[in-house]
């Protein structure tokens, strides 16, 4: 009777996990569960397929903060110690960049589990916003582009102002061309993240000019 209940029970938990699986699959929400106390990380499936290392197991913390944006990676760890430190959820935005160089935004929900007031172990869901996100910057950029474009009619001074508001939504650099008298183009704006490059940026443009044709 005891073997046939254990089997009914064990049967029943591959019954729920399996549907677990199915349910992260079409939400594509990822699971990952840090050990504080072993020190390691465990990554489900669909994690390792929104970090771009499908089949890759990743057992360590490094290993999932090497992954995300240098910019994002203090903000993260200090939500993160302080939500633990307080016994809140964790909740949080972050970009991850891809072995392929894709970046991608993540949503994030964590919570911690203690055992005599000491934390044993965080819990994370995360989920791809990237679509989201994208759209959210595209409006911001709009909205700030339309207001430069309107400041003034001084046309080079204006199409600069954009030029710098794209590379803060959507772009490491950004070069406005126009047609001159002579219907050549003439480069009119640039700007780079890195205002050390713009100089490059010029250059380059300089060097490979754009072909009408």
């Amino acid at each position: 009777m005891g073997k046939k209940s254990t089997t009914k029970i064990i049967e029943e938990l591959k019954r729920s996990r399996e549907r677990l699986e199915l349910a992260q699959r079409a939400g594509k929400i990822g699971v990952y569960e840090w050990d504080m106390v072993k020190g390691t990380v465990w990554f489900s499936d669909q994690e390792s397929k929104l970090f771009g290392k499908p089949g890759k197991k990743i057992t360590k913390p490094a290993d999932w903060i090497s992954s995300m944006h240098p910019d994002d990676q203090p903000r993260v760890n200090a939500r993160i110690h302080e939500a633990i430190a307080n016994k809140k959820r964790y909740v949080g935005e972050f970009r991850i960049i891809r072995p392929d160089g894709n970046l991608v935004w993540l949503k994030s929900i964590g919570r911690t589990f203690y055992k005599d007031g000491k934390p044993m172990r965080m819990v994370e869901i995360n989920y791809d916003i990237t679509a989201r996100k994208l759209s959210e910057e595209l409006l911001k950029f709009n909205a700030e582009a339309s207001r430069a474009l309107a400041s003034s009619l001084n046309y080079r001074k204006t199409l600069s102002q954009v030029a710098q508001i794209a590379i803060q939504h959507m772009a490491d650099w950004c070069t406005v061309e126009m047609l001159d008298e002579n219907n050549q183009l003439e480069l009119v704006a640039v700007a780079h993240k890195d205002p050390e490059k713009v100089k490059w940026a010029k250059e380059l443009r300089a060097q490979n000019p754009t072909d009408l044709n």
